[in-house]
C-alpha cells in the first residue's frame, strides 16, 4: 500500500512539473515572440526614419519611451561611446543621419530573441551616400516601446563627423561622452 502511494504521489509530483515547466516555457515562448514582433516593428520603423520615407521626430516619439536612449559603442574605438538621451535628442541625430547619408538602404536584417522577453539583437547593413557599415544593435523594450538602444558600430569617422556636424565647437549636440 504504502508503495502503490508513493509511487502514484511520484509520478504525480512528476507530472505537475512537467506541466508547470512546460507551461513556463510556452510563457516564455509568447513573451519572446511578443517582443520580438514589437522589436521588429519599431526598429524597422526607426530604420524608416534614417532612410526619411517617414517623419522622424514621429517616429521617435512612437517607437521610444519618452526617456529612452541610445548608446552608440564604436567597435573600432571603444574608449568613444556616446549616449544620446531623450525622444528630441534622438530625433535630431536621426535627422542628421538623414542628412548624411541621404536614402539610406538597408540589407540583410535579422532579428534574434533573447532569453529575456524584453532584450532582442538586430543585425543589419547600412549604405548611404558612400557610407557602409555594418551594425549589431541591442533593442530593449518596455512594453511595445523601446527604452534602450545599444548600437555596436564599425563605423567611427562617419558618426564621427556626424555628431559635430554644423557645430562650430567641435562637439556633439545634446549627446553626453562616458
Amino acid at each position: 500500500m504504502f508503495k502503490t502511494t508513493a509511487i502514484t504521489a511520484f509520478t504525480t509530483m512528476t507530472l505537475c512539473y512537467s506541466m508547470f515547466a512546460s507551461a513556463e516555457a510556452d510563457m516564455l515562448q509568447l513573451a519572446q515572440r511578443a517582443a520580438l514582433q514589437h522589436a521588429q516593428s519599431g526598429f524597422d520603423r526607426y530604420l524608416g526614419a534614417w532612410s526619411g520615407s517617414v517623419d522622424a521626430r514621429n517616429t521617435v516619439q512612437d517607437v521610444f519611451e519618452e526617456r529612452a536612449h541610445i548608446e552608440l559603442t564604436l567597435t573600432d574605438r571603444p574608449e568613444w561611446t556616446v549616449r544620446i538621451d531623450g525622444t528630441t535628442a534622438i530625433a535630431e541625430y536621426v535627422e542628421t543621419m538623414h542628412a548624411v547619408g541621404g536614402q539610406w538602404t538597408f540589407s540583410n536584417v535579422h532579428y534574434y530573441p533573447t532569453m529575456q522577453p524584453g532584450i532582442v539583437f538586430a543585425q543589419f547593413d547600412a549604405t548611404g551616400n558612400g557610407h557602409s557599415f555594418s551594425n549589431l544593435v541591442v533593442i530593449e523594450l518596455a512594453g511595445n516601446q523601446i527604452v534602450r538602444l545599444r548600437d555596436f558600430n564599425a563605423a567611427s569617422l562617419l558618426l564621427q563627423n556626424v555628431l559635430t556636424v554644423g557645430r562650430s565647437d567641435s562637439q556633439p549636440s545634446r549627446v553626453a561622452r562616458y
